[in-house]
């Protein structure tokens, strides 16, 4: 500052009495802001006269041309200067249009003209005021002062109807999400529209959140609309955002994996198991879960919120509507990693103190309804059209999901049309080993009208050295033949490992079972028995036990069955589900977009764009200088 005053006060020039006007800026390279200086100049005090005077007065000197009356007795006083760029001089105290330009060229930064205390640095060298660490979206809220101790029991009941809504505007969301992530990509715009239906989505779930099990604030029942209420203790609002890069969709997912993995920690992605024996019961546990719980029986047992929990669950649902933002793409401004509590936002960073006592953003500097929405027309074709869209998208991904599954399950068809499952190792200390309860419809009108359907092919292996026996006979003569005698009955089989379930009786040898005569199908082999058998309707259970009947049965089993040619359903299948698709999302992005333009402001070709919220300091008021004043002692 003294640098460029000394340079200002050498280089200013006289012509006839009149002082020129150089431009007398300090600009520092690395502060964002730019002050001027002021310089005051008087002429100095003769020997006779007292030097007290100002500490930043000097002599001028003489210079040709110049009347001894303006050194002795012209006196100029320089109040605050004009800065305006100036043409380049040569000056000494003159300023570089390179410099300037590159000092207002600065992106990222708030530039402003300004005189006062330089501003504080944090430790990783940005600014530490709140200008740098506003989140751009606003999530704000105002608890009730009394809260009752009983309605947070029945909250559930009443917000059903918030729930299926939001069921639906949540389809559209993501689908909408998917689409604005495309739009991004290919032409760096985020579709308006989009932007104000997923901001619509977000604030609705947070006001049916504040009120319901995420933070139990208020008693006010949340109302049914996309668009910001004022009058609602819990609000949203999204500032003007810049344009998000055209590789964001490309990695956003990937770079919320972090914020992702804290979050569900915190709302209760862990699960606490209860094992009774019988049934195992699990349940969410999570700070959330936990809050919430103890907040509600508070509320029930004293009538009191604890500010410090309620501050803490409002920090948490902050952080996830700020993830998800950034998910949407939203805004691009990566989410901070940090617990944001209270119900205002905080405006400064770590390095400095919150200002909470700071209004909120104004409304029509954020995205939000216009004032004529009535005006846009009827909300129900768009209602109508989301609505039918969601519907249509659940039978689709139904049909398309069995498409895909019996195409690939005709795939796995060999050169006879069998389908053959993987090895199973199935080992038992007693006499028998069954698959009990196969029950078989509708086999006799598959038979008769196809060919290549309805068989069934076993084979086994034994791994003991003794002849193995498979046979399939009705399920009540299997009984009645092994009455009394203890066999391991097959009731389920994952990841090549077979569960048992041990019928009473008695573990001893049974009679051979190939001299039994109900067999419907049956056979015998050394090392290997392959059993074949067409299926009809029926009750049915397959025995494997050792030929002589002895006891420790130990074999591998594989089966196959025969199927018919499934390409031409599994196609027509998918290609249903891919119509019914493709016209669900078109009926989504319909409504969507519909809904989405009555709370996206003013339309560009009726009214003039809304400027960008100013966040920083007042910007300067540029006046022209005033006139020297010339005065005689």
């Amino acid at each position: 500052m003294r640098r460029a005053c000394a340079s200002a006060q050498r280089s200013a020039a006289f012509d006839d009495g009149e002082p020129s006007t150089p431009t007398t800026m300090s600009v520092s390279r690395n502060p964002p802001v730019i002050r001027p200086s002021r310089c005051t100049m008087t002429r100095l005090p003769s020997s006779g006269e007292s030097r007290a005077g100002p500490s930043s007065t000097m002599d001028r000197g003489w210079r040709p041309g110049q009347s001894r009356r303006s050194r002795s007795d012209v006196r100029v006083r320089r109040p605050r200067r004009d800065l305006r760029p100036r043409p380049h001089t040569s000056g000494r105290g003159d300023i570089e249009e390179s410099v300037r330009a590159r000092t207002f060229a600065a992106r990222g930064r708030d530039i402003g003209l300004c005189r006062g205390a330089r501003p504080s640095r944090s430790a990783e060298g940005e600014p530490s005021g709140g200008v740098m660490n506003r989140y751009p979206l606003r999530v704000e809220a105002r608890r009730d002062e009394t809260v009752s101790r009983w309605l947070w029991l029945v909250k559930w009941a009443l917000l059903i109807p918030h729930y299926l809504v939001l069921a639906v505007l949540w389809v559209g969301f993501v689908v909408l999400t998917l689409c604005a992530y495309l739009a991004v990509l290919f032409t760096g715009r985020y579709p308006s529209a989009i932007r104000a239906y997923n901001l619509g989505v977000l604030r609705w779930s947070w006001r049916v959140n504040y009120y319901g099990y995420q933070a139990l604030g208020t008693d006010r029942y949340p109302p049914f609309t996309l668009a910001d209420v004022p009058e609602y203790p819990a609000r949203l609002q999204l500032a003007e955002t810049t344009r998000p890069p055209r590789w964001l969709p490309l990695v956003a997912w990937l770079l919320a994996v972090p914020h992702v993995l804290l979050l569900a920690a915190l709302s209760g992605a862990a699960t606490w198991t209860i094992d009774t024996g019988d049934t195992t019961t699990s349940a969410p546990l999570g700070v959330v879960t936990v809050g919430i719980l103890i907040a509600g029986l508070s509320l029930l047992f004293t009538a009191r919120y604890p500010r410090g929990l309620y501050d803490l669950l409002v920090g948490v649902a902050r952080w996830n509507l700020r993830v998800i933002a950034y998910l949407a793409l939203l805004t691009p401004g990566y989410p901070p990693f940090r617990l944001d509590q209270g119900d205002t936002e905080p405006d400064d960073g770590p390095a400095g103190p919150a200002r909470a006592e700071e209004p909120a953003m104004p409304a029509d500097r954020a995205y939000g309804p216009h004032p004529d929405d009535s005006a846009r027309g009827s909300v129900a074709g768009a209602v109508s059209a989301l609505v039918v869209g969601v519907v249509l998208l659940l039978p689709a991904a139904g049909l398309g999901t069995a498409g895909a599954a019996l195409l690939a399950f005709d795939g796995m068809r060999d050169s006879s049309g069998y389908v053959t499952s993987q090895v199973v190792h199935a080992s038992s200390s007693t006499a028998v080993i069954t698959a009990d309860g196969i029950t078989i419809e509708g086999a006799d009108f598959w038979a008769r009208n196809l060919a290549d359907v309805g068989g069934v092919r076993i084979t086994v292996a034994n791994t003991n050295d003794k002849p193995v026996f498979i046979g399939i006979a009705r399920q009540a003569d299997v009984e009645s033949w092994l009455a009394g005698t203890a066999r391991d009955s097959i009731v389920g089989v994952s990841n090549d490992e077979v569960r048992y379930d041990r019928t009473t009786g008695t573990v001893r040898a049974v009679p051979t079972p190939a001299e039994q005569d109900f067999w419907l199908a049956s056979t015998t082999g050394a090392d290997n028995a392959t059993l074949e058998w067409q299926a009809t309707d029926g009750n049915y259970t397959v025995v494997l036990a050792n030929a002589d009947g002895s006891v420790d049965v130990t074999a591998r089993v594989r089966g196959s069955a025969q199927i018919p040619d499934l390409s031409a359903l599994g196609g027509g299948l998918l290609a249903t589900g891919i119509v019914l698709t493709l016209l669900g999302i078109g009926l989504v992005v319909l409504g969507g977009v519909a809904l989405g333009r009555r709370h996206s402001g003013p339309s560009s070709a009726t009214e003039p764009p809304v400027e960008p919220p100013h966040t920083g300091p007042p910007p300067p008021q540029y006046l022209p200088p005033p006139p020297a004043v010339v005065a005689s002692p």
